[in-house]
C-alpha cells in the first residue's frame, strides 16, 4: 500500500548503505553500495534539536541543524544510510549527501516515514601525487 500523502514525494535519491568486508589480512574496507532509488520530500533545513532524536535521546542533543526527509514508510531506509541525489533544488549539479541521523513515524500509521538527516557537503576530487 503507497502512503497516503505519496503524491508531495517529488524528489527521488539514491539509498546507499555502507558495507564493511574483510581485507583478507585483519582489518576492513568499507564502501558504499547503492540499494535503490526513493521517491521523497526533502523540507526545508531546520535549526535546533530533531524531534526524532529529541524522543530518542530524552531532549538531551545539542542544538544541531537537521534536514528532514520523507518518505513512504515501507521504504529500507535506516540510520547510517545515505541518501545521494544532484542538486535540482539549487540547479547546481553538485551531488547532495544526507546522512540518516534518525528515523521516525508519525502518530497515525501508514502516512510517512521521516528521516532526520545530516547535510554532508562533497570533497572535491583529490588528484594522485
Amino acid at each position: 500500500m503507497a502512503s497516503r500523502i505519496s503524491y508531495l514525494f517529488t524528489r527521488t535519491l539514491d539509498l546507499y548503505r555502507r558495507e564493511v568486508v574483510s581485507d583478507g589480512s585483519g582489518g576492513e574496507v568499507s564502501t558504499w553500495v547503492f540499494i535503490k532509488t526513493v521517491r521523497c520530500r526533502v523540507a526545508q533545513p531546520v535549526q535546533g534539536v530533531s524531534h526524532v532524536r529529541e524522543q530518542i535521546e530524552g531532549g538531551q542533543a545539542a542544538s544541531t541543524p537537521y534536514q528532514p526527509i520523507y518518505m513512504d514508510p515501507t521504504e529500507p531506509v535506516y540510520r547510517g544510510d545515505e541518501l545521494r541525489g544532484v542538486g535540482a533544488a539549487n540547479q547546481t549539479g553538485v551531488e547532495e549527501i544526507y546522512r540518516v541521523a534518525a528515523i521516525g513515524y508519525p502518530s497515525k500509521e501508514g502516512f510517512y516515514k521521516r528521516a532526520d538527516t545530516e547535510f554532508v557537503q562533497p570533497e572535491p576530487p583529490r588528484k594522485a601525487p
